[in-house]
C-alpha cells in the first residue's frame, strides 16, 4: 500500500470515532443547554430561545432573564445593526442567577441602545 492510502485511511478513521471529549453523554445528549435572544435597542424581544425576560433597565443595560440557572454557563453577544458600539456581558447573581446584564455603548464608553445578539451555551 503506498504512503498517501495509508494517509487517507488515518484521516478517514478520525472522522469515524470522534475524540472522547465530543461524545455523547449517557442519556444520547452531548450535555449542554443552547439558548439565544435577539433583543431590539428598546428591550423588546425579537426571538429567542430559553428566554423568560428582557428588561430595558436604562441607556444601553438590559437585563436579559432566562428559565434556567445560567450560572458558570458561556454568554457571547454582538450587535445587530451599529457595528461600530461595544456589547459587553456580565453574569447578574443578584436577585437571580438566571440573569445576563447586557450593555451596549459607542467607543466613549457612553452607553447607546441598541439591537443585540445574545448567545448562551451551558453544559448539562
Amino acid at each position: 500500500m503506498r504512503p498517501k492510502s495509508f494517509f487517507a485511511l488515518a484521516l478517514a478513521a478520525a472522522f469515524v470515532t470522534p475524540p472522547v471529549s465530543i461524545r455523547a453523554a449517557p442519556d444520547q445528549t452531548l450535555g449542554m443547554a443552547l439558548m439565544s435572544a435577539v433583543v431590539e435597542a428598546n428591550g423588546t424581544l425579537i426571538s429567542g430561545t430559553g428566554v423568560k425576560n428582557v428588561t430595558h433597565t436604562g441607556f444601553g443595560a438590559y437585563l436579559v432573564q432566562f428559565d434556567r440557572s445560567v450560572a458558570g454557563c458561556t454568554p457571547v453577544a454582538s450587535p445587530q445593526v451599529n457595528f461600530s458600539v461595544f456589547v459587553v456581558v456580565n453574569h447578574f447573581p443578584t436577585p437571580t442567577p438566571d440573569t445576563f446584564q447586557v450593555l451596549t455603548g459607542e467607543g466613549l464608553g457612553n452607553g447607546e441602545d441598541t439591537r443585540f445578539s445574545l448567545i448562551v451555551f451551558c453544559a448539562k
